[in-house]
């Protein structure tokens, strides 16, 4: 794989990344109780924000890496990916309801932008590995 296909996927990593941390402020955000309250998955909510920015940040600063140093950011974009897709449930607790707006919306966009995410890192990262 070319240097120029691996930048083309890790800069689609980073727009994931920051689509996701985009989307939780504003149309994925998790529940919020009637009277204005954060609910149980607000943690959750900021979790994934935080993760979203760091894939848009190492996503796109991948594209200016050589050498080691782009393995390097490719696993941590892995990792990161694998982090996103535990967040919601695992690593942060959402509402027990089924009909949550955490539950329907935000834990299954975390979930599908995480798994996008993870198989491309793994591929930008087994590209930067053979060009090594």
């Amino acid at each position: 794989m070319s240097r120029k296909q691996q930048n083309y996927l890790s800069i689609v990593v980073g727009l994931l990344g920051l689509f996701i941390a985009i989307g939780v402020k504003t149309f994925l955000h998790p529940c919020v109780h009637a009277d204005g309250s954060e609910a149980m998955c607000a943690g959750a909510g900021q979790l994934i924000f935080y993760l979203g920015i760091a894939l848009a940040l190492l996503g796109s600063g991948l594209t200016w890496t050589k050498g080691v140093l782009r393995v390097i950011f490719a696993i941590v974009l892995l990792i990161l990916s694998v982090l996103l897709i535990l967040a919601p449930g695992t690593l942060a607790p959402v509402c027990g309801m089924a009909e949550m707006t955490c539950r329907l919306v935000t834990q299954p966009a975390a979930r599908v932008t995480g798994i996008v995410a993870a198989i491309l890192s793994l591929i930008v990262g087994i590209g930067a590995i053979r060009n090594r």
